[in-house]
């Protein structure tokens, strides 16, 4: 006698269908969001030796990264300026960049206008302190950085060549103002 032999296969389908493809938004944030503070402003103090005997033009194109009798000059200007700093905070070891440190002109407070010709940013890093970056060897500026370790990363930052056009001799006061974007790579 033979036997026959019956396998029933069950098969459990859920309630539900899948589709093919999927989507979905992720949204991510840094524990440390990045953020800058301006601890100390750059200035340079610039005074003409005898204002009456230059026109605007004849003081125009000034490098001040060279000697210039123009501003009473046995010393380069640009030995004269106060760098400036800033405090950067943020999730240690991110790659950032920060752009938006381009300074064409500057306006003064009698209607003159400097324009900034040739220039050349040079900055110095530390993780303790503006003072200690002051100390640290300058190199040309690069937009992108790697955050420090710790997370706080102090810029020191100066013109290493610099070449002023003025469109007044009038003493007056001089200031512009730049808008710095930080982002993480």
């Amino acid at each position: 006698m033979k036997k026959l032999l019956i396998i029933i296969t069950i098969l459990l389908i859920p309630a539900f269908s899948f589709a093919a493809t999927q989507t979905a938004n992720v949204a991510m944030t840094y524990s440390s969001p990045l953020s800058i503070t301006e601890i100390t402003p750059w200035s340079l103090p610039l005074q003409f030796w005898n204002p009456r005997n230059y026109g605007a033009a004849a003081i125009s194109n000034a490098d001040l990264s060279l000697t210039t009798t123009k501003f009473g000059g046995t010393v380069a200007p640009l030995n004269g300026q106060t760098p400036g700093c800033f405090k950067v905070t943020g999730q240690g070891g991110m790659s950032y960049t920060i752009s938006g440190l381009t300074w064409t002109s500057m306006s003064g407070d009698k209607s003159g206008t400097i324009t900034l010709g040739a220039n050349t940013f040079v900055a110095s890093t530390s993780t303790v302190s503006c003072a200690d970056a002051l100390t640290q060897a300058y190199s040309t500026w690069v937009s992108t950085r790697t955050m420090a370790a710790g997370g706080v990363q102090y810029i020191s930052y100066k013109f290493s060549g610099l070449t002023l056009s003025f469109s007044s001799n009038l003493p007056q006061n001089y200031s512009l103002a730049s808008m710095l974007t930080l982002s993480y790579n």
